[in-house]
């Protein structure tokens, strides 16, 4: 779960920056860029550029919503792993071979790692 949360964390930066650039594209103004030429497309560019950098920040939050939905998903399966080996620990027949001192988490660990 550490990787999802490592893949989210990125997404936000990624994010973050694009927002950024975004942001300083419109303060930069056309007058401040030199010729008419070149002001004009720069200025085109500007639009285009600010127009794909929104599309990929918006697919980049809906990838961060499918991954935390994911961690939050594998988080309550591994609970439900841990209840269901303390449940069973909990009700082994007395003389068996799994010990009862034994934590779910312990069985856990011993299972998957």
């Amino acid at each position: 779960m550490r990787e999802l949360g490592s893949i989210s964390r990125k997404l936000d930066e990624s994010v973050t920056g694009m927002r950024t650039v975004t942001r300083k594209m419109d303060q930069a103004t056309a007058g401040q860029l030199g010729h008419d030429s070149l002001d004009s497309a720069c200025s085109d560019f500007q639009s285009k550029w600010k127009y794909g950098i929104g599309q990929i920040a918006g697919l980049a939050n809906s990838i961060r919503g499918s991954v935390d939905a994911t961690a939050e998903s594998y988080r309550a399966c591994e609970t439900g792993i841990q209840q269901a080996f303390a449940k069973g620990l909990e009700e082994s027949p007395p003389g068996s071979s799994s010990p009862h001192s034994a934590s779910a988490s312990d069985a856990t660990s011993r299972v998957f790692g």
